[in-house]
């Protein structure tokens, strides 16, 4: 919605909080993932303002992510059994709500705040 690096900030930003108040480097994996959610749903969006490019954007943004962690749970030694459960039956909830509630509010906020309004 914001773009890519505000995107990437944003989840910096949740990694050092998480990091501060105790969660630990166990989490690297969900790290990697917020970061390549936050950037590639920056990257994703840009330019586009229909609802449906929203949406489309938010699920691809999704698996890209889940394919982050995956990737970064592999080399870490997590075994293949147990991802899915972490990638796809956990999440379940939260993604049900992104793509109920996310979607349209983020289609709604680019609607009503155009990020290249035309020039006078």
């Amino acid at each position: 919605m914001f773009g890519p690096r505000i995107g990437a900030i944003a989840a910096m930003g949740t990694i050092v909080a998480d990091c501060a108040f105790g969660v630990g480097m166990w989490q690297i994996p969900i790290f990697t993932e917020i970061f390549a959610y936050g950037l590639l749903s920056g990257l994703l969006i840009r330019g586009r303002s229909r609802p449906i490019e929203t949406v489309l954007s938010l699920c691809a943004a999704m698996i890209a992510g889940r394919g982050v962690y995956a990737l970064t749970a592999l080399v870490l030694g997590q075994p293949i059994a147990s991802l899915w459960q972490d990638l796809v039956v956990l999440p379940l909830p939260g993604i049900a709500l992104q793509l109920l509630f996310l979607a349209p509010l983020a289609a709604l906020w680019r609607h009503t705040h155009r990020e290249n309004p035309p020039s006078a």
